[in-house]
């Protein structure tokens, strides 16, 4: 798995761990894509996380010290049992997950089970789990822009996928559109068999470029970033989890987690605690407009921030009775906004901020959502 910063190899992090100094190589993200810049000396306090001194590996005869050196000894150790190849996926990961499941079935046998892979920087070969029938598997695997989280800078025109590096706004917008749409749309069929998909996690850094936005009150960098992951989602029609919001965060901690500041709220943005959008970060491109309900199937869903224009398009099924339903957010839109529909009558609910549309007879729909044609004058 390619990493960026230090990266050391498993035999040296079992040395690391061991409390043995190491020196370890560094890589960051050029125009060539991952390269390796030079090497770190890690550890020279020596601090171990065992309590003995000793790892596990070490008692277990992995390696060991050898004239003052450490020497690994059983090379193959993770990939053999009984001196026989095993398979991890199926000896270990699939059996582990159908365990995990049943425990889980144990208490309600209709509950969902979520599996979650890295798609980032490369994702993990996991097994096909379509075979235990009796488990309602869900992919929740997590993706973020590699880029834009690990260098915590925005770069339009630069992606990086697979490890290789992709060039340009358009190229690097629809190589991450048919990334997703491979994992999480692909490969759900065929590692899970009809089964839900959501992204578990995704979202962008606010401390970009040193923190600057936190100077200046100048997030238009990160609405720019969070908009571009947004619509690579939506795009794809994939349900998704916004990673995060953080109650307590602040400028000088973060998320308080693993040096992570992905939080849509800050208490040092925040000036009015009555006022339920103040602390927002970029929250012209999180506050979002989308359809709650379609009385069919969803067939496109666009959404333009930089416009709050919203285009959604369904086919209709003559079995559902029910209005679509679409969520129109008070921060972007307020009261005053116009729809353009194919045939139907329309009908909000301001409290809920609920746009039903009530479509008459035809098999195939558009709805527009715009902020109101005088806003868009006197911008």
């Amino acid at each position: 798995m390619d990493i960026v910063g230090d990266a050391p190899t498993p035999f040296q992090a079992m040395m690391l761990g061991a409390g043995l100094p190491v020196e370890v190589d560094h890589f960051e993200v050029s125009t060539f894509g991952l390269s390796k810049t030079g090497s770190v000396r890690v550890n020279d306090a020596r601090k171990s996380v065992w309590k003995d001194g000793k790892g596990l590996w070490q008692k277990q005869g992995v390696w060991t010290i050898k004239d003052g050196k450490p020497v690994l000894i059983k090379k193959d150790y993770f990939a053999k049992v009984n001196e026989k190849k095993v398979d991890f996926n199926e000896r270990y990961y699939a059996p582990f997950a159908k365990r995990y499941a049943d425990s889980v079935r144990s208490v309600n046998p209709g509950w969902f089970v979520c599996v979650d892979n890295i798609l980032f920087p490369n994702p993990i070969d996991l097994p096909e789990l379509k075979k235990y029938k009796d488990v309602h598997w869900v992919n929740g695997s997590h993706w973020y822009d590699d880029i834009t989280l690990f260098k915590k800078k925005y770069v339009p025109y630069l992606g990086y996928l697979d490890g290789k590096l992709v060039f340009g706004p358009g190229r690097v917008r629809i190589a991450f559109e048919e990334y997703l749409k491979e994992e999480m749309i692909i490969n759900t069929l065929k590692r899970y068999g009809d089964a839900p998909a959501i992204v578990g996690g995704f979202g962008i850094p606010f401390d970009m470029n040193g923190g600057e936005a936190y100077r200046t009150g100048d997030y238009s960098v990160q609405i720019k970033a969070l908009g571009r992951s947004f619509s690579v989602i939506e795009n794809n029609l994939l349900n998704y989890t916004l990673w995060n919001y953080t109650a307590d965060n602040t400028n000088a901690r973060g998320d308080n987690r693993n040096g992570e500041d992905l939080s849509i709220f800050s208490l040092s943005q925040q000036k009015d605690p009555s006022n339920i959008n103040s602390g927002g970060r970029a929250l012209e491109a999180a506050v979002r407009p989308y359809p709650k309900r379609i009385p069919g199937k969803l067939t496109s869903y666009l959404y333009k921030y930089k416009d709050a224009e919203m285009y959604v398009s369904f086919n209709f099924s003559g079995k559902i009775k029910a209005p679509a339903e679409l969520f129109v957010p008070e921060y972007m839109y307020g009261d005053d906004f116009d729809v353009y529909v194919t045939k139907g009558k329309l009908f909000f609910d301001n409290k809920e901020r609920i746009l039903m549309y009530y479509h008459a007879g035809e098999d195939k729909h558009d709805i527009v959502i715009r902020k109101h044609l005088l806003d868009n004058k006197n911008k």
